[in-house]
Parts: structure tokens; sequence; C-alpha cells
């Protein structure tokens, strides 16, 4: 009885003397460790004007633990990062108990509200640690009514109405102009200060932009109004896009009465614009029962500056004796259910 007794002592202390080292090694462990204290999570700096600089902002951080901080990376992320700029002290580690300062400065390019965020990537708990970082920029700001214009066919060498694009000075400065460039076949007036005058802040000016095609294409024309001025993101663009009529169509007689049975013809005339010469297929569509229609010849090629004819002949069927309603036939456009339809091949 004694010696087991003395037996089962003897295992119990054994695994007391076991475990006891065991359980300080991970207490030692836990304890030898960086940790980062940061003086500010957010550093919010004074309204500063473009392209100028701020005081610089500090933020102290801190390796409240009980092993060196090794440092990998400190710098800007995400948002406006090209407004901000940092500089510090820490040389890549940090001892335990010590500290470094990391400055940040606000260098606004744009007007208004701008933000980015201050990330240290290092091996301390909760890495990366960041800092929000929020400035204003401060000066003239310019707002455009419209960026793209789109306008209708436009007959070559005439001038459509003129569409309007508002500019205004939504900054907290007076906008000065610097000049104005307009691209394609395009022209503009506005009432925007010139030389030394300026657009006070909240006030508008407005350009009239028209389309003056030169040449006949059928195709896309592109254009751009550029504004030079003080504000931030100059210059301001509007980009426009037109389309130029190649040609106009007429037709003689303009219209005919005809009886069932009956025909009409005319002869269609196709003026080029802006020196047009390509071809110009006919066709008919949309005809109502009893009619037809045929181009003789199907195709012209107006000489770009000489209008072509083609004749247009259109019938019906029944019997021109028998009693029954005339017809008013126009060439073109919707008439009685049937239209006559022409395009151009470029």
């Amino acid at each position: 009885m004694y010696r087991g007794r003395t037996f089962v002592r003897t295992i119990v202390a054994a695994f007391l003397i076991s475990v006891a080292p065991l359980g300080c090694s991970r207490a030692q462990a836990q304890g030898n460790a960086p940790a980062v204290t940061l003086s500010v999570t957010s550093l919010t700096f004074p309204s500063t004007a473009l392209l100028k600089s701020s005081a610089a902002m500090g933020v102290m951080l801190t390796n409240t633990g009980t092993a060196t901080l090794s440092i990998s990376s400190i710098g800007l992320s995400g948002g406006d990062v090209k407004d901000f700029s940092e500089s510090d002290n820490c040389n890549g580690s940090v001892a335990a108990s010590a500290g470094c300062t990391i400055n940040v400065t606000f260098t606004p390019l744009l007007y208004g509200t701008r933000t980015s965020t201050l990330e240290i990537t290092d091996n301390g708990p909760g890495s990366p640690q960041a800092v929000s970082l929020t400035g204003m920029g401060m000066g003239p700001a310019v707002s455009l009514s419209a960026t793209t214009l789109t306008f209708g066919p436009q007959l070559a060498t005439t001038t459509g109405a003129a569409q309007t694009v508002t500019l205004t000075n939504s900054g907290d400065e007076a906008l000065v102009f610097a000049g104005i460039t307009l691209t394609g076949e395009f022209t503009q007036t506005n009432n925007c200060p010139s030389g030394s005058t300026t657009l006070a802040v909240t006030s508008s000016c407005t350009f009239n932009i028209a389309f003056a095609p030169t040449a006949g294409s059928d195709q896309l024309v592109p254009g751009l109004l550029e504004i030079m001025d003080n504000a931030s993101a100059a210059p301001q663009a509007v980009e426009l896009i037109g389309t130029a009529q190649a040609f106009t169509l007429s037709a003689s007689p303009a219209s005919a009465t005809v009886s069932p049975g009956a025909g009409a013809t005319y002869m269609i005339s196709v003026t080029p614009q802006g020196g047009f010469n390509a071809a110009v297929s006919f066709t008919c569509g949309s005809l109502p029962a009893g009619a037809a229609c045929s181009f003789s010849p199907a195709s012209v090629t107006p000489s770009g500056s000489t209008a072509a004819t083609t004749n247009l002949t259109v019938s019906t069927t029944g019997s021109s004796s028998a009693p029954g309603p005339t017809r008013r036939v126009p060439p073109l456009g919707p008439v009685l259910g049937w239209t006559l339809w022409i395009w151009a091949i470029l």
C-alpha cells in the first residue's frame, strides 16, 4: 500500500516537472513579439489651394511590443493617391519600446474633397495598419452642361442650328480663360470672359456650337471643343459628332393624279453637295396592292457639281374606264400606304 502511494506521487511529480517548462516556454514566446501603436488613425488637412502643398502632418508609430518591429513598406494606397506624399524616419525597423515618425503632405491636384490611405506593412499584429487621409482642394473648377453634342444630318456647305453648352465656375476662386480651340467642321460663338476678365464663382457663360460640313459623305464627322483655363483638369473638352448629308432629291412634277389602270412618270434629280460623286441607287418599298414602280436607270452618279437624273414610273392595275377613285401620287414620302425609299451607296 505504501509502495503504491509512492509510485503515484512519483508519476504526478514527473508530469508536473515536464509540463511546467512547456508552459513557461509558451508565455515567453507570446511576450517576445512586436506590437504597433499609432498616435492617430486619421489625418484631416486644412483647405489647400490647387497645386500648393500643405504643412506636413505627422503620425507617431510606437513599437509597444518586446521584439523588434520589421517594416516592409510604408506607402499610400487608393483614392486620390497622387494628392498626398509621405516621408518617414523608420528606416525599415523599430526596436522594442522605440518609435518613429511618418509625415504626410497634401498637394491637391483637383478641386474638392480628396482622400487616400496611409498603409504600414510590418510583422506586427493587425498589419497593414492604416491611417485615413482627407483634404479639400481649393480653386476654380469647371462644370459643363454637356460633354458630347450630336447633330442631325446637315446638308453639306450649309450651317445647321446651334446647340448650347453652359460652362459654370463651380469652384471657390475666379476662373481665367486662356484660350478656346475648335477642330472639325463646326463653328462656335461664346460670351465667356476674355483677356484679364474673369468668370466669378457660381457664374456661367455659354458656347453656341453649330455643324457646318464642307463636304457630303453621309458619314459621321467628328469634332472637338477644348477650353483652356486655370481650373484643374484643363482643358475641358466637348466631343462633337455630326452627319454630313451628301445630296438633295427633287421630283418633277411634284405630284400627279391617276385613275385605276393609269400611271405617272416623274423625273428624280440628285443634286450633289460638297463635291459628292458616289453612286446613288433607287428602290421602292411598301407599295399597296395593285401598284408597282420602277426606275430607269436604277442607279446614277452625280459629277460632284452637276445633278444626275432618273425616271420613276408608277403604274396601277384596273380599268381606266371603270368608275373608281383617283389617287394623287407624289413621288417621295408616304402616300396611301406606300413609300419611296432612296439610299446612297458610298
